[in-house]
């Protein structure tokens, strides 16, 4: 079906960071279809709002809850331009909604839910692969991480 790009992976793609030329490499090279779902979307876009508003001096999430109130998204439009651009070119799959398989993996492989729902989603659209700098996902042996080595956990 392709290839789940994960939050962790996307971010580098749309705010420059560590990971960013190894995530374009990879992103360059897939040879399958990239594919998200509306918990990443939600996700990248929450996170990469949050980087926006600390770089312009709003380092706690309730201040960003008050810029977004009092001045709209000013302060990330470029940010969520390059994401609305980048989401256009994936493919967008719907969440599971299998109560029973997110938790279950949930306790199985001792996630956090957003990635137990990633997780849940994979295994759902029958998606073998995932791109991401999380390690929480080497926890399941069902999926293939790509990149394979060496790059996860550098911090977003």
């Amino acid at each position: 079906m392709g290839i789940f790009l994960d939050t962790s992976f996307l971010i580098p793609l749309l705010i420059k960071h560590l990971n960013t030329i190894i995530a374009q490499e990879i992103l360059s090279e897939l040879e399958e279809p990239g594919v998200i779902s509306p918990t990443v979307i939600d996700e990248t876009i929450f996170v990469g709002c949050r980087l926006m508003a600390k770089s312009k001096g709003y380092p706690k999430q309730q201040q960003m809850k008050e810029l977004i109130v009092t001045s709209g998204y000013s302060f990330a439009e470029k940010f969520l331009e390059r994401t609305q651009d980048l989401f256009i070119q994936l493919t967008i799959v719907p969440d599971t909604i299998n109560i029973e398989r997110i938790f279950e993996n949930t306790r199985k492989y001792h996630l956090l839910t957003g990635d137990a729902i990633i997780i849940s989603t994979c295994q759902e659209q029958r998606i073998e692969g995932i791109a991401t700098f999380d390690s929480d996902f080497s926890r399941v042996p069902s999926i293939r991480i790509i990149p394979d080595r060496g790059y996860r956990d550098r911090g977003i």
